[in-house]
């Protein structure tokens, strides 16, 4: 069976009541999730391609976040300077 374990760890510190996140921080992170799906089906099936394929996901993910954080930080700072 899959454990989604992982899932639950990843998302546990997505906890955004009090924080708004555009598009570029969403959109990076569930590519950041989908890649790490991907790359652990392909570990259970042995495919290496599908890992390789998951963990391009989750380092396109994790800069496209990084992208969001900065405008993110631009807007803040524009709005409070």
């Amino acid at each position: 069976m899959f454990n989604l374990q992982f899932l639950q760890e990843e998302t546990a510190n997505l906890n955004v009541r009090n924080m708004i996140m555009n598009k570029d921080q969403v959109k990076g992170i569930a590519k950041d999730i989908a890649g790490k799906v991907q790359e652990r089906v392909g570990k259970l099936v042995g495919s290496r391609e599908q890992q390789i394929k998951g963990r391009g996901k989750q380092i396109y993910g994790n800069a496209q976040k990084v992208y969001g954080d900065a405008r993110e930080a631009i807007t803040h700072s524009a709005k409070h300077s």
